[in-house]
This record gives C-alpha cells, structure tokens and sequence, in this order.
C-alpha cells in the first residue's frame, strides 16, 4: 500500500484547480478566436496590397540609411503612404492584424504584394 493514500482521492479543491488550470486558458483561446472573427477589416484586400507594396518601397528606400536619418526619413515616407492611400497608421495596423488572424487571406495579400512587384518590374524592362 502506498504511504500517502489520500493522494489518490479527488477532491472538490482538485476539480478547481484542474478547471483553473487546464478549462480557463482553452476559454480565453477560444473566446480570443471567435471574438476576432467578428470583427472585420474595414480596408479592401486591394487597398492593403498596394499599401502594403507602397510601404516596402519606402522601407527599401532607406534600407542603406541608418541611425536618426533612417528613422526620420522612414517615418516621412510612411506617413506619405497612408496620407496617398488615405489611411491612418493605427486604422492600416489594426486592419494587418485583422488580416494576420486568417492566414490564408494574408498569404494571398503578401502573394500579391509579390506579383505587383513583379508586373512593375516586367514593365520597366
């Protein structure tokens, strides 16, 4: 026989803990999920696109730079993009994260992000 026997008896305070420990994180994952979902980007997957190619342009622009001049400079182009696509920092960043949450629509925005680079460069040559 064992020498703590009253390790094997279940108690209400063990069902507690068991709940607050295993039930509550899968409630919040859950309840972090579907409360995502609800909640819909309210700018067009084409707009991000372009956004998103706009704002890879400027970072690439000052991708040589660095230190202060990067930094300033990098924050005026971003605020040229959103101000030519008439879009808030905050409205573009929560709409990333709205799209972010499905990945296959964010695979595909990045995917065309690509094939816009692609159609530019095509046309240059």
């Amino acid at each position: 026989m064992s020498k703590h026997p009253d390790l094997l008896v279940r108690t209400p305070q063990m069902h507690l803990r068991m709940l607050v420990l295993f039930g509550l994180p899968i409630l919040f994952v859950f309840s972090a999920c579907w409360g995502n979902k609800a909640a819909a980007p309210t700018i067009p997957e084409d707009k991000m696109v372009r956004i998103m190619a706009d704002l890879s342009i400027a970072e690439a622009a000052t991708a040589q730079m660095n230190g202060y001049a990067k930094d300033s400079l990098t924050k005026v182009f971003y605020n040229q993009v959103f101000e030519m696509h008439q879009v808030q920092a905050d409205q573009y960043e929560q709409n990333l994260r709205l799209y972010a949450n499905d990945l296959p629509t964010m695979e595909r925005i990045v995917q065309r992000v690509e094939a816009t680079f692609e159609t530019e460069k095509k046309a240059d040559q």
